[in-house]
């Protein structure tokens, strides 16, 4: 990356991405190994939502595997809350419960309309 070169998102994949093979991380023969992690910046007074989004509907299974893992290690940790602001996409989010502390959630920082409120 040079210096001031900025990436608004990283992919995590379970299989590696291949320029010479597979034309775009969105093709519908690579999406299925994909998921898009979005946001996560933090200031001294503010943070920004971590997205992470599956990309297609149907998952490979290691895909699938990772994030059954993922929501059932925050969901069974003690560190994390879930539930911010309303709605069930907001339902679903989880938080740290110490990293949260007088700070404010933005879901992005680029537009901060209304902040998130943690249930």
């Amino acid at each position: 990356m040079s210096h001031g070169e900025v990436y608004s998102a990283v992919y995590l994949t379970s299989v590696e991405f291949q320029k010479h093979r597979d034309t775009d991380i969105f093709d519908d023969d690579f999406c299925i190994h994909a998921i898009a992690v979005r946001g996560g910046r933090v200031s001294e007074s503010e943070l920004e939502n971590l997205s992470l989004r599956v990309i297609s509907k149907t998952l490979d299974k290691n895909i699938k595997s990772f994030i059954n893992q993922l929501q059932r290690h925050l969901k069974e940790s003690d560190n994390y809350g879930e539930g911010v602001g309303n709605g069930m996409l907001y339902g679903r989010t989880f938080y740290n419960r110490s990293e949260i502390v007088r700070k404010t959630l933005w879901f992005f920082f680029e537009r901060k309309f209304q902040p998130l409120s943690v249930d």
